[in-house]
Protein backbone atom coordinates (compact mmCIF):
# COMPACT_ATOMS: atom_id res chain seq x y z
CA UNK A 1 0.00 0.00 0.00
CA UNK A 2 1.59 3.24 -0.88
CA UNK A 3 1.39 6.95 1.44
CA UNK A 4 1.14 9.44 -0.41
CA UNK A 5 2.69 12.60 1.75
CA UNK A 6 -0.15 15.26 0.81
CA UNK A 7 -0.40 19.05 0.15
CA UNK A 8 1.18 19.73 3.88
CA UNK A 9 4.05 17.33 3.64
CA UNK A 10 4.65 18.48 0.00
CA UNK A 11 4.84 22.39 1.30
CA UNK A 12 6.74 21.19 4.18
CA UNK A 13 9.85 19.47 1.37
CA UNK A 14 9.28 22.97 -0.30
CA UNK A 15 10.37 25.13 2.64
CA UNK A 16 12.77 22.84 4.35
CA UNK A 17 15.07 22.90 0.65
CA UNK A 18 14.45 26.82 0.09
CA UNK A 19 15.82 27.16 3.63
CA UNK A 20 18.60 24.72 3.08
CA UNK A 21 19.70 26.42 -0.10
CA UNK A 22 19.26 29.95 1.65
CA UNK A 23 21.40 29.06 4.43
CA UNK A 24 23.77 27.41 2.18
CA UNK A 25 23.98 30.31 -0.03
CA UNK A 26 23.11 28.61 -3.19
CA UNK A 27 19.76 30.33 -3.65
CA UNK A 28 20.09 33.96 -3.65
CA UNK A 29 16.58 36.05 -1.54
CA UNK A 30 15.93 37.65 -5.10
CA UNK A 31 15.43 34.67 -7.27
CA UNK A 32 12.27 33.37 -4.85
CA UNK A 33 10.24 36.27 -6.65
CA UNK A 34 9.62 34.18 -9.37
CA UNK A 35 9.14 30.29 -9.23
CA UNK A 36 8.57 28.36 -12.49
CA UNK A 37 7.18 25.25 -11.93
CA UNK A 38 7.39 22.54 -14.55
CA UNK A 39 4.53 20.17 -14.57
CA UNK A 40 5.18 17.30 -17.22
CA UNK A 41 6.29 14.78 -14.54
CA UNK A 42 3.70 15.47 -12.07
CA UNK A 43 0.63 12.84 -11.73
CA UNK A 44 -2.47 13.52 -13.38
CA UNK A 45 -5.79 12.39 -12.75
CA UNK A 46 -6.92 12.26 -16.27
CA UNK A 47 -8.62 9.36 -18.63
CA UNK A 48 -9.10 10.20 -22.01
CA UNK A 49 -12.29 9.33 -24.20
CA UNK A 50 -11.68 6.73 -26.46
CA UNK A 51 -14.60 5.67 -28.97
CA UNK A 52 -14.84 2.80 -27.18
CA UNK A 53 -14.91 4.04 -23.23
CA UNK A 54 -17.48 6.74 -24.87
CA UNK A 55 -19.61 3.84 -25.93
CA UNK A 56 -19.37 1.19 -23.04
CA UNK A 57 -20.68 4.04 -20.69
CA UNK A 58 -23.42 5.09 -22.86
CA UNK A 59 -24.65 1.36 -23.65
CA UNK A 60 -24.38 0.99 -19.70
CA UNK A 61 -26.45 3.66 -19.42
CA UNK A 62 -29.06 2.90 -22.10
CA UNK A 63 -29.67 -0.60 -20.09
CA UNK A 64 -29.81 1.24 -16.91
CA UNK A 65 -32.69 3.67 -18.03
CA UNK A 66 -34.08 0.77 -19.46
CA UNK A 67 -34.68 -1.12 -16.43
CA UNK A 68 -35.86 2.07 -14.87
CA UNK A 69 -38.36 2.15 -17.66
CA UNK A 70 -39.29 -1.10 -17.21
CA UNK A 71 -38.31 -1.93 -20.46
CA UNK A 72 -37.24 -5.67 -20.79
CA UNK A 73 -34.30 -6.16 -23.40
CA UNK A 74 -33.74 -9.05 -25.23
CA UNK A 75 -30.03 -8.87 -24.70
CA UNK A 76 -28.36 -6.08 -22.93
CA UNK A 77 -24.47 -7.03 -23.56
CA UNK A 78 -23.64 -6.37 -20.30
CA UNK A 79 -21.58 -9.34 -20.20
CA UNK A 80 -20.54 -9.30 -23.74
CA UNK A 81 -20.05 -5.38 -24.10
CA UNK A 82 -17.02 -5.29 -22.02
CA UNK A 83 -15.16 -8.03 -23.55
CA UNK A 84 -15.63 -6.57 -27.22
CA UNK A 85 -14.13 -3.40 -26.02
CA UNK A 86 -11.33 -5.32 -24.97
CA UNK A 87 -10.89 -6.71 -27.93
CA UNK A 88 -11.54 -3.56 -30.01
CA UNK A 89 -8.40 -1.80 -27.47
CA UNK A 90 -6.35 -4.86 -28.18
CA UNK A 91 -7.15 -4.54 -32.08
CA UNK A 92 -6.21 -0.74 -32.28
CA UNK A 93 -2.91 -1.80 -30.73
CA UNK A 94 -1.90 -3.46 -34.00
Amino acid sequence: MTTRIGENGVELMLSLTVDAGLKSNIIKPSSLREVVLDSTIMEKNITHPTDNKLLEKCRDKLVGFAKQAGIRLRQSYERVGPKTAQKVACYAHV
